[in-house]
């Protein structure tokens, strides 16, 4: 049977209608185990999880933060894509409502320090809809990830989720991916709500795309 780590890093509590999906989620036909790692660094909570999911010889590790809403089949329907790296679809929670996803993720020359790489990404604007594509990057809101691709990662890189310069712990932990060829990718057919002051989902992006608010 399939073994299956629902991770949920957090720093100290979780929201109400996470938890109400989390509870929610089907996993039938799975042998599932929710762990949470609450930390201060979340990168920390992240790595926390991915090495006990690699010392426990799960299978798979869906990724969820504890502000996301989600439908009871995602975990079912990631597993589906039949890809060892793969997200839903799912938007920053503050205006501009920007997609969680990149095109384009990595460093450039620095023209103030030739000595020096300068970070840079670009979201994924016009990501293809209602289908599988590939990604450079993406936002770790709801992942699902094969252990053994963790696994290949820990042993080129050391800790998959220590932040790089100039990127976060996700982003950080795709660029290492990339590095030795894995493939990323977003099911946009599945669809991923943050929670904020209000559910930001891919209807709330199209009709706020226009927005001029910098994002925090």
């Amino acid at each position: 049977m399939t073994r299956v780590m629902i991770a949920c890093p957090c720093f100290d509590h979780a929201d109400v209608n996470f938890v109400q999906c989390l509870v929610s989620l089907d996993t039938s036909g799975l042998e599932c185990s929710i762990v949470f790692c609450a930390s201060s660094l979340i990168y920390d909570a992240r790595n926390n999880l991915a090495m006990r999911a690699i010392a426990e010889k799960y299978d798979y590790v869906l990724w969820l933060d504890s502000d996301m809403i989600f439908e009871p089949s995602l975990l079912k329907d990631l597993l589906a894509t039949g890809k060892d790296l793969v997200s839903g679809l799912f938007f920053s929670r503050r205006p501009p409502y920007k997609p969680a996803l990149f095109d384009e993720c990595g460093y450039t020359e620095d023209e103030k320090n030739p000595n020096a790489k300068k970070p840079f990404t670009h979201n994924f604007y016009n990501y293809p809809k209602e289908q599988l594509f590939e990604v450079a990057a993406f936002g770790f809101a709801a992942v699902l990830t094969k252990v053994e691709t963790l696994d290949i990662i820990r042993t080129v890189w050391g800790l998959p989720f220590t932040p790089l310069l100039g990127f976060g712990e996700d982003l950080s932990f795709c660029l290492r991916a990339k590095e030795i060829d894995l493939h990323l990718w977003t099911d946009s057919r599945i669809k991923v709500g943050h929670i904020g002051k209000m559910i930001v989902n891919e209807e709330v992006y199209q009709e706020t795309r226009g927005l001029e608010t910098k994002d925090e």
